[in-house]
Protein backbone atom coordinates (compact mmCIF):
# COMPACT_ATOMS: atom_id res chain seq x y z
CA UNK A 1 0.00 0.00 0.00
CA UNK A 2 2.74 2.25 0.94
CA UNK A 3 4.14 1.94 -2.74
CA UNK A 4 1.01 2.34 -4.35
CA UNK A 5 0.35 5.35 -1.98
CA UNK A 6 3.49 6.88 -3.50
CA UNK A 7 2.51 6.19 -7.11
CA UNK A 8 -0.77 7.93 -6.51
CA UNK A 9 1.29 11.10 -4.62
CA UNK A 10 4.48 11.32 -7.69
CA UNK A 11 2.42 9.92 -10.85
CA UNK A 12 3.92 6.68 -13.11
CA UNK A 13 6.81 4.51 -12.02
CA UNK A 14 9.49 5.05 -14.29
CA UNK A 15 13.16 3.41 -15.12
CA UNK A 16 14.68 6.18 -16.25
CA UNK A 17 12.00 7.53 -19.12
CA UNK A 18 10.49 3.65 -19.19
CA UNK A 19 7.71 3.31 -17.43
CA UNK A 20 7.65 -0.27 -15.96
CA UNK A 21 4.59 -1.93 -13.93
CA UNK A 22 5.22 -3.19 -10.14
CA UNK A 23 2.91 -5.92 -9.33
CA UNK A 24 3.49 -5.23 -5.11
CA UNK A 25 0.92 -8.18 -4.95
CA UNK A 26 0.02 -11.54 -5.52
CA UNK A 27 -3.12 -11.06 -7.27
CA UNK A 28 -1.71 -8.89 -9.08
CA UNK A 29 1.38 -11.11 -10.13
CA UNK A 30 -1.38 -13.61 -11.13
CA UNK A 31 -3.28 -11.41 -13.35
CA UNK A 32 0.27 -10.42 -15.51
CA UNK A 33 1.61 -14.19 -15.41
CA UNK A 34 -1.90 -16.04 -16.27
CA UNK A 35 -5.20 -13.93 -16.85
CA UNK A 36 -3.00 -11.06 -19.05
CA UNK A 37 0.31 -13.41 -20.22
CA UNK A 38 -0.30 -12.68 -23.69
CA UNK A 39 0.17 -9.09 -23.32
CA UNK A 40 3.22 -9.06 -21.01
CA UNK A 41 4.88 -12.17 -22.29
CA UNK A 42 7.12 -10.26 -24.67
CA UNK A 43 10.45 -10.33 -23.76
CA UNK A 44 11.85 -6.53 -23.80
CA UNK A 45 14.71 -6.05 -26.00
CA UNK A 46 17.63 -4.11 -24.24
CA UNK A 47 19.89 -1.93 -27.12
CA UNK A 48 22.46 -4.66 -26.82
CA UNK A 49 20.12 -6.89 -27.57
CA UNK A 50 18.56 -5.34 -30.63
CA UNK A 51 22.22 -5.09 -31.86
CA UNK A 52 23.07 -8.45 -31.76
CA UNK A 53 19.68 -10.11 -33.05
CA UNK A 54 18.72 -7.66 -35.69
CA UNK A 55 16.18 -5.84 -33.93
CA UNK A 56 14.50 -8.99 -32.28
CA UNK A 57 14.82 -11.67 -34.96
CA UNK A 58 14.23 -14.81 -34.52
CA UNK A 59 12.70 -17.21 -31.99
CA UNK A 60 15.17 -16.24 -29.06
CA UNK A 61 13.96 -12.48 -29.27
CA UNK A 62 11.01 -12.11 -31.59
CA UNK A 63 7.83 -10.28 -29.52
CA UNK A 64 4.56 -12.48 -29.20
CA UNK A 65 2.55 -12.74 -32.52
CA UNK A 66 2.20 -14.32 -35.34
CA UNK A 67 5.52 -14.65 -36.90
CA UNK A 68 6.97 -16.16 -33.23
CA UNK A 69 3.88 -18.92 -32.95
CA UNK A 70 4.95 -19.58 -36.86
CA UNK A 71 8.72 -20.09 -35.96
CA UNK A 72 7.70 -22.22 -32.64
CA UNK A 73 5.10 -23.87 -34.96
CA UNK A 74 8.49 -24.79 -36.90
CA UNK A 75 10.33 -25.91 -34.32
CA UNK A 76 8.27 -27.98 -32.59
CA UNK A 77 7.13 -30.30 -36.32
CA UNK A 78 10.32 -30.02 -37.82
CA UNK A 79 13.31 -30.07 -34.80
CA UNK A 80 11.37 -31.22 -31.18
CA UNK A 81 9.14 -33.90 -32.68
CA UNK A 82 9.65 -37.58 -31.58
CA UNK A 83 10.67 -39.12 -34.83
CA UNK A 84 13.68 -36.19 -35.31
CA UNK A 85 14.60 -36.84 -31.36
CA UNK A 86 14.88 -40.13 -32.15
CA UNK A 87 16.97 -39.58 -35.35
CA UNK A 88 19.44 -37.60 -33.37
CA UNK A 89 19.99 -39.75 -30.74
CA UNK A 90 22.97 -41.89 -32.32
CA UNK A 91 24.52 -38.03 -32.91
CA UNK A 92 23.72 -37.55 -28.63
CA UNK A 93 25.25 -40.42 -27.39
CA UNK A 94 28.10 -40.08 -29.74
CA UNK A 95 29.23 -36.66 -28.23
CA UNK A 96 28.48 -37.75 -24.59
CA UNK A 97 30.91 -40.58 -25.27
CA UNK A 98 32.94 -38.00 -26.65
CA UNK A 99 32.61 -35.93 -23.65
CA UNK A 100 33.10 -39.06 -21.01
CA UNK A 101 36.39 -39.59 -22.41
CA UNK A 102 37.57 -35.77 -22.51
CA UNK A 103 36.88 -35.93 -18.60
CA UNK A 104 38.74 -38.85 -17.66
CA UNK A 105 41.41 -38.01 -20.03
CA UNK A 106 41.76 -34.95 -18.62
CA UNK A 107 41.16 -35.51 -15.02
CA UNK A 108 44.01 -38.18 -15.19
CA UNK A 109 46.32 -36.04 -16.74
CA UNK A 110 46.19 -33.65 -14.20
CA UNK A 111 45.09 -32.55 -10.30
CA UNK A 112 43.44 -29.73 -11.37
CA UNK A 113 39.78 -29.07 -10.88
CA UNK A 114 38.05 -30.25 -14.04
CA UNK A 115 35.99 -27.09 -16.22
CA UNK A 116 32.75 -28.65 -16.29
CA UNK A 117 30.55 -25.52 -17.24
CA UNK A 118 33.38 -25.24 -20.52
CA UNK A 119 33.26 -28.95 -21.25
CA UNK A 120 29.51 -28.61 -21.36
CA UNK A 121 28.93 -25.83 -23.42
CA UNK A 122 31.96 -27.63 -25.81
CA UNK A 123 29.20 -30.58 -25.69
CA UNK A 124 26.10 -28.83 -26.36
CA UNK A 125 28.06 -26.82 -29.45
CA UNK A 126 28.76 -29.94 -30.77
CA UNK A 127 26.03 -31.79 -30.54
CA UNK A 128 23.46 -29.39 -31.65
CA UNK A 129 25.80 -28.15 -34.72
CA UNK A 130 26.17 -31.88 -35.20
CA UNK A 131 22.48 -32.29 -35.74
CA UNK A 132 21.94 -29.31 -37.86
CA UNK A 133 25.46 -29.32 -40.02
CA UNK A 134 25.91 -33.22 -40.50
CA UNK A 135 28.97 -33.01 -39.03
CA UNK A 136 31.32 -32.10 -36.07
CA UNK A 137 32.39 -28.25 -36.13
CA UNK A 138 35.70 -27.23 -35.75
CA UNK A 139 36.10 -23.80 -34.98
CA UNK A 140 33.81 -24.29 -32.02
CA UNK A 141 36.27 -22.24 -29.84
CA UNK A 142 35.29 -19.59 -32.43
CA UNK A 143 31.50 -19.95 -31.42
CA UNK A 144 32.33 -20.18 -27.99
CA UNK A 145 33.62 -16.82 -27.68
CA UNK A 146 31.10 -15.42 -29.78
CA UNK A 147 28.32 -16.72 -26.92
CA UNK A 148 30.26 -15.82 -24.12
CA UNK A 149 30.87 -12.10 -25.47
CA UNK A 150 27.24 -12.18 -26.58
CA UNK A 151 25.56 -13.10 -22.76
CA UNK A 152 28.09 -10.77 -21.49
CA UNK A 153 26.99 -8.03 -23.48
CA UNK A 154 22.94 -8.64 -23.40
CA UNK A 155 22.96 -9.54 -19.96
CA UNK A 156 24.88 -6.16 -18.91
CA UNK A 157 23.56 -2.85 -17.59
CA UNK A 158 23.56 -0.06 -20.67
CA UNK A 159 22.25 3.85 -19.67
CA UNK A 160 20.39 3.26 -23.73
CA UNK A 161 18.02 0.95 -22.07
CA UNK A 162 16.70 3.76 -19.73
CA UNK A 163 16.84 6.50 -21.87
CA UNK A 164 16.58 5.32 -25.19
CA UNK A 165 15.58 8.88 -26.93
CA UNK A 166 19.46 10.91 -25.69
CA UNK A 167 21.63 10.30 -28.23
CA UNK A 168 24.48 11.24 -26.47
CA UNK A 169 23.60 8.25 -23.50
CA UNK A 170 23.61 6.12 -26.52
CA UNK A 171 27.46 7.44 -28.19
CA UNK A 172 29.40 7.09 -24.42
CA UNK A 173 27.74 3.53 -24.11
CA UNK A 174 30.47 0.86 -24.06
CA UNK A 175 28.29 -1.64 -23.76
CA UNK A 176 26.68 -0.54 -26.89
CA UNK A 177 29.53 0.03 -28.35
CA UNK A 178 30.93 -3.44 -27.97
CA UNK A 179 27.93 -4.71 -28.76
CA UNK A 180 28.11 -3.50 -32.55
CA UNK A 181 31.96 -4.56 -32.80
CA UNK A 182 31.08 -8.13 -31.41
CA UNK A 183 28.28 -7.75 -34.12
CA UNK A 184 30.27 -6.92 -36.74
CA UNK A 185 33.37 -9.68 -35.99
CA UNK A 186 30.48 -12.47 -36.04
CA UNK A 187 30.05 -10.82 -40.40
CA UNK A 188 33.12 -10.62 -40.83
CA UNK A 189 34.89 -13.53 -39.04
CA UNK A 190 32.57 -15.90 -38.11
CA UNK A 191 32.23 -19.25 -40.36
CA UNK A 192 29.21 -19.51 -42.96
CA UNK A 193 26.50 -20.67 -40.79
CA UNK A 194 25.05 -16.83 -40.50
CA UNK A 195 24.92 -14.10 -37.94
CA UNK A 196 21.24 -14.83 -37.17
CA UNK A 197 22.71 -18.32 -35.89
CA UNK A 198 25.01 -17.11 -33.63
CA UNK A 199 22.45 -14.64 -32.14
CA UNK A 200 20.00 -17.32 -31.43
CA UNK A 201 22.35 -19.45 -30.59
CA UNK A 202 23.97 -17.25 -27.80
CA UNK A 203 20.11 -17.75 -25.86
CA UNK A 204 19.66 -20.79 -26.52
CA UNK A 205 23.25 -22.27 -25.33
CA UNK A 206 22.86 -19.79 -21.88
CA UNK A 207 20.27 -21.61 -20.72
CA UNK A 208 20.57 -24.80 -22.04
CA UNK A 209 24.18 -25.47 -20.29
CA UNK A 210 23.33 -24.34 -17.07
CA UNK A 211 20.34 -26.80 -16.91
CA UNK A 212 23.22 -29.87 -17.50
CA UNK A 213 25.21 -28.26 -15.10
CA UNK A 214 22.58 -28.58 -12.39
CA UNK A 215 21.84 -32.19 -13.64
CA UNK A 216 24.99 -33.00 -13.16
CA UNK A 217 25.52 -31.61 -9.71
CA UNK A 218 21.93 -32.67 -7.96
CA UNK A 219 23.44 -36.63 -9.34
CA UNK A 220 26.05 -35.72 -7.23
CA UNK A 221 24.76 -34.64 -3.65
CA UNK A 222 27.66 -35.48 -1.62
CA UNK A 223 29.38 -32.80 -4.02
CA UNK A 224 27.07 -30.50 -2.98
CA UNK A 225 27.39 -30.64 0.67
CA UNK A 226 30.84 -29.77 0.68
CA UNK A 227 30.76 -27.19 -1.10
Amino acid sequence: MALFGSLLAHGSSLFGEVPVIVASTAEASKEITKTYDHIFCTRPLSASAKVLSERGKGIAFAPYGGEWRQLRKICILELLGARNITSFRPIREEEVTRLIRYIVDDSSESSEVVNLSKMLATYVTHATVHCIMGGRFKEHDTLLHYVDEAVEVVGGFTLPDLFPSSRLVRALSGTLHRAEESSQEEVDEAPPMGKRFYSTWSYCNDTTCPRLGELVLSSQPNILEKN
